[in-house]
C-alpha cells in the first residue's frame, strides 16, 4: 500500500512483514517510484526474500538499491548481487585516502596529485552515488577512459589507484588491470617556429608577456616550470637558470638561456622581488597562454601553443650539435629515446656541420 505523508509530502509504504503491518519511507514525492518500490517489497516478500526487506527496514539497506538489483537481476540473482554489494567497500572515498597515502610519501607533486584525484574520480562516474569494485568492469572502465580529455594520462592513474587498493586488501586481486586497454599514443606535435619567426612573434605579444613568452622559448620552459622560477635560481655570470619539475623531483634541472633571450630575463629580474621572490610573480597560468595564442594567430600562425616553445628550442639545440642525451636532460625527459624518435630528422645542415668540425678542430678560435 502506498500512501502520501502530508507532514513531509513524501510516500510511504504499509506492508505485513511476520503478520505485523510495518511503515517504511520510501524517500520519493514521485507516485510512480513509490509505486515501483512498492512492488519491490511485494515481490520480496511473495519469494521469500524477508531478511533483504528486514534489511531495508533497519536501514542496512537502501530502498533504491534493493529495487535496482531486483531490476537487474531478477529473483533468483539479488541474494548474491545484494551480499556482493554489502561486502564490497565503497571506492569513491578511497581515492582521497590514496592522495593522503602519496603525500605523506612526497610523491609525486601537489600539482600531479590533484590531477590524479580529478581523473579517477571522472572515470568512477560523475555522479556522487557509492561505487564498488563489481561495478568497474573492463568495458566501463575502457569507454571512460577514453571519452576524457587526456585518455592516457586517465589511464595510468586508474592503474596506479587500482594498485594501492590491491596492496590496501580493498580488491581482491589486480586482474582488471590485465583487461583494460592502453589508449593509442597521440602522433607528437612538430609543430614550432624558427629563430626569426620567434622574434617576429615576439614583436606583436602583449607586452605584458613579452619577457616571459621570450623565456620560454629561449631555455624550453613549460609555463608551469616557469611560474616557479626564483631568483635565486639564475646564475647569471654562465646565463644559467634552474628550471624545477611540477611533476616529479627528478624532472628539476639546470638550463641555459639562448643569448638573444637573455635581456628579457634582465628585464625580469629587475622587476621582480630582490630576495626570495619569484622570477615571473605577476605572469597569471592562462593569460599568458591566451597572449601567445592571440599573437601566434597575428603572425598567420593559427593553432601555435606556448608549448610548442620547448620543440623550437629542442630543434635549435640539435642542429647546434648539442647531444642528444643533453637535450634529453634539458627538456627533463628520462632518457633520449623520444628526443630521438620524435625530433632525429631535424638533421643539421651543411653549414652546421662544418662549423662543428671548426669548432672540433680548434680552428674558430
Amino acid at each position: 500500500m502506498v500512501y502520501k505523508d502530508k507532514t513531509r509530502n513524501r510516500f510511504r509504504l504499509k506492508f505485513k512483514l511476520h503478520d505485523k503491518w510495518v511503515v517504511l519511507a520510501s524517500g520519493t514525492e514521485e507516485r510512480d517510484l513509490a509505486d515501483a518500490y512498492d512492488a519491490t517489497i511485494a515481490q520480496c516478500l511473495r519469494h521469500g526474500l524477508t531478511e533483504l526487506v528486514e534489511l531495508v527496514r533497519s536501514g542496512g539497506l537502501p530502498l533504491s538499491l534493493l529495487h535496482q538489483e531486483l531490476t537487474a537481476g531478477g529473483v533468483n540473482e539479488v541474494r548474491n548481487r545484494i551480499r556482493d554489494r554489502l561486502e564490497q567497500r565503497d571506492l569513491r572515498p578511497l581515492v582521497a585516502a590514496w592522495v593522503e597515502a602519496m603525500t605523506r610519501r612526497g610523491k609525486p607533486s601537489p600539482l600531479v596529485r590533484r590531477q590524479y584525484a580529478v581523473t579517477v574520480n571522472r572515470v568512477l562516474g560523475g555522479t556522487t552515488r557509492p561505487v564498488y569494485p563489481r561495478d568497474l568492469t573492463a568495458p566501463t572502465v575502457n569507454r571512460r577512459i577514453l571519452a576524457g580529455p587526456n585518455a592516457r594520462k586517465s589511464y595510468a592513474a586508474f592503474r596506479l589507484w587500482w594498485r594501492f587498493l590491491y596492496r590496501e586488501g580493498v580488491v581482491p586481486n589486480a586482474d582488471l588491470l590485465l583487461l583494460l586497454e592502453a589508449p593509442p599514443v597521440p602522433k607528437a606535435r612538430d609543430r614550432f617556429l624558427s629563430e626569426p619567426r620567434i622574434k617576429e612573434l615576439l614583436a606583436v605579444v602583449k607586452p605584458k608577456y613579452r619577457d616571459a613568452i621570450s623565456l620560454c622559448y629561449s631555455a624550453g620552459l613549460e609555463v608551469s616550470t616557469l611560474l616557479r622560477v626564483r631568483m635565486e635560481d639564475i646564475d647569471v655570470q654562465n646565463r644559467l637558470l634552474i628550471a624545477r619539475g611540477t611533476k616529479t623531483d627528478y624532472r628539476t634541472r639546470w638550463v641555459r638561456v639562448a643569448d638573444w633571450g637573455w635581456e628579457a630575463v634582465e628585464r625580469m629580474m629587475a622587476t621582480a622581488p630582490k630576495r626570495g621572490g619569484f622570477l615571473a610573480p605577476r605572469v597569471q597560468r592562462f593569460a599568458i597562454g591566451d597572449a601567445h595564442r592571440r599573437a601566434a594567430e597575428q603572425i598567420g600562425e593559427k593553432g601555435l601553443r606556448l608549448h610548442d616553445a620547448r620543440r623550437a628550442f629542442t630543434v635549435r639545440l640539435l642542429r647546434a650539435g648539442v647531444p642528444v642525451m643533453a637535450v634529453a636532460s634539458a627538456l627533463a625527459h628520462g632518457s633520449g629515446a623520444m628526443v630521438q624518435s620524435v625530433y632525429g630528422r631535424w638533421k643539421p645542415n651543411a653549414e652546421e656541420m662544418n662549423r662543428w668540425e671548426a669548432q672540433a678542430s680548434g680552428q674558430d678560435k
